[in-house]
């Protein structure tokens, strides 16, 4: 299960069921929020209160820019609710 955490670290964390450990995926000083798996679970979709990114699920590599916030002043930044079962 991937968890954000709103408060104190704002961070992305991944908990593991079977080994019963949760792991830190995303670590920075800003927000990270709607951590969303990618139909084949490779990869955790999350949004930074700006922009959206995703990041390999094994915690390795570094995070990788989906979309940027658009331009115009009140737009809604992009959020990772879902993907397809495509992985749209």
């Amino acid at each position: 299960m991937a968890i954000d955490t709103r408060g104190e670290d704002d961070d992305i964390w991944i908990w593991d069921f079977v080994g019963e450990t949760l792991t830190r995926l995303i670590l920075s000083d800003g927000l990270n929020w709607y951590p969303t798996w990618t139909p084949d679970g490779e990869r955790v979709a999350y949004a930074d209160g700006q922009d959206l990114y995703w990041k390999a699920s094994n915690n390795t590599g570094v995070p990788e820019l989906l979309a940027a916030a658009p331009a115009s002043d009140g737009a809604i930044p992009p959020s990772p609710y879902f993907f397809t079962p495509d992985g749209m």
